[in-house]
């Protein structure tokens, strides 16, 4: 795992999941959603469930344009076309 982690470029990161390693571009990510004490990563067409804190999750992909918009969502900013604001009182 730490060999992995040293060969991949900035823009990619390590997730176990159903035990195997898998990395995965950035970029390929719209958004990350805990539920329970699973992590999904949502990509466009297939999603990832992993046993990792959506906090560490958070840490580590801010740098790269990943904003945590609720408890329990993450969404990578660069994926966002269009957002509308709904107040209610």
């Amino acid at each position: 795992d730490d060999y992995i982690a040293t060969v991949t470029d900035h823009e990619t990161i390590l997730v176990k999941a159903n035990d195997e390693a898998h990395v995965i571009n950035l970029n390929d990510i719209n958004y990350l959603e805990v539920s329970r004490k699973d992590t999904y990563i949502y990509f466009k067409d297939k999603c990832l469930k992993c046993h990792r804190t959506i906090s560490s999750f958070e840490t580590e992909l801010e740098p790269y344009g990943f904003v945590r918009v609720h408890r329990s969502f993450i969404v990578n900013i660069r994926k966002i076309v269009s957002f509308d604001t709904i107040f209610s009182l």
